[in-house]
C-alpha cells in the first residue's frame, strides 16, 4: 500500500513533464513564430575607398606628382532598415549619417591635400617647421583658406550622391519567414533567400540560401533603382572580403551586420 502511494506522485510528476514537454514541441513546431527580426535596424557602408580614389585622380590629374596618403580614417553612411510584423520591409540610406560622410570626406580629403603638399616641400627640401609654420598655415597664407575650404571651393565631388546612394541602397518589398532564412522580394527581379540570425540587438544576414522552399507574392513589391558605378562595400567586423557573397541585390555584400535602433 505505501508502495503504491509512492508511486502516484512520480507517476503523476512523469505524465505532467510528457505533457509539459510534448506541449513545448508542438508549440516549437506549429504555433511558435520567430518575430526577433521584426523592428528598426541599421547597418553602416564604408565609402573610404571612394573618397581616396576621387582624390587620388584630383591630385594626379590637378596637380601632377606622387599620390597622397590618407592615414587611418574611416567614412561610413548608415543604411536603415525596418521589418514590419505585416510582412513588408524597407531600407534607405540615413540623410544624416550622409551629411556627416560628407563633412568626413573633406577632413581626409584635406589631410591628402596636406600630406600631398608636404611631400612636394620635402622633395625640394623645404621644411615648415624650419621657419616656424605648419603645412596647414602655409596653405592658408598661399591661398587665403583652409585646405578643407579650398577642396569644398574648388575640389572634386567627394562622395556619390544621395540620390546615386539611394539608387543602390534603397529597396523595398516583401518578406517571408521559414526555419532560419529570410525571403525577400525587392532585392531583384526573383525572390532572394538569405539565412539569418538574432542575437541581442544584432540581426545577421550571413549569406544566400540554397533553399527556396516558399515563395513570396511580389505583386505589391517595389524596388528602387540600379546600383551606382563605383563600388562601395560593407565594413565587416573583421575588415576581410575574401569570403563574402554577392547576392543579386544592387549594393548588397554580405554579410550584412545590422544593429538595433
Amino acid at each position: 500500500m505505501k508502495a503504491k502511494q509512492f508511486l502516484i506522485p512520480i507517476i503523476v510528476f512523469i505524465a505532467l513533464a510528457g505533457l509539459l514537454f510534448g506541449g513545448l514541441f508542438v508549440y516549437k513546431k506549429f504555433i511558435y513564430k520567430d518575430t526577433a527580426f521584426i523592428g528598426k535596424w541599421t547597418r553602416q557602408v564604408d565609402v573610404t575607398d571612394f573618397t581616396t580614389d576621387i582624390m587620388d585622380i584630383w591630385l594626379d590629374d590637378a596637380l601632377v606628382g606622387d599620390l597622397a596618403e590618407y592615414g587611418d580614417e574611416r567614412i561610413v553612411i548608415s543604411i536603415n532598415l525596418t521589418i514590419n510584423a505585416n510582412g513588408s520591409w524597407s531600407e534607405s540610406v540615413d540623410e544624416a549619417s550622409y551629411a556627416a560622410a560628407q563633412a568626413q570626406a573633406l577632413k581626409v580629403a584635406a589631410a591628402g591635400l596636406t600630406s600631398f603638399l608636404e611631400k612636394r616641400l620635402a622633395s625640394a627640401e623645404v621644411n615648415p617647421e624650419s621657419i616656424g609654420k605648419s603645412v596647414e598655415e602655409l596653405v592658408q597664407e598661399a591661398i587665403g583658406m583652409s585646405a578643407e575650404e579650398y577642396i569644398a571651393g574648388y575640389g572634386p565631388e567627394l562622395l556619390p550622391s544621395l540620390e546615386d546612394l539611394n539608387k543602390a541602397y534603397s529597396h523595398s518589398g516583401d518578406y517571408k519567414v521559414e526555419k532560419g532564412v529570410l525571403a525577400r522580394t525587392g532585392l531583384g527581379t526573383e525572390t532572394v533567400y538569405e539565412i539569418y540570425s538574432v542575437q541581442d540587438d544584432f540581426l545577421l544576414i550571413s549569406g544566400k540560401s540554397e533553399d527556396s522552399g516558399f515563395e513570396v507574392d511580389p505583386a505589391t513589391t517595389t524596388s528602387l533603382g540600379m546600383a551606382i558605378d563605383s563600388e562601395v562595400t560593407v565594413t565587416e567586423p573583421d575588415d576581410t572580403v575574401s569570403n563574402q557573397n554577392i547576392s543579386p541585390a544592387p549594393g548588397v555584400v554580405y554579410p550584412l551586420v545590422y544593429v538595433r535602433r
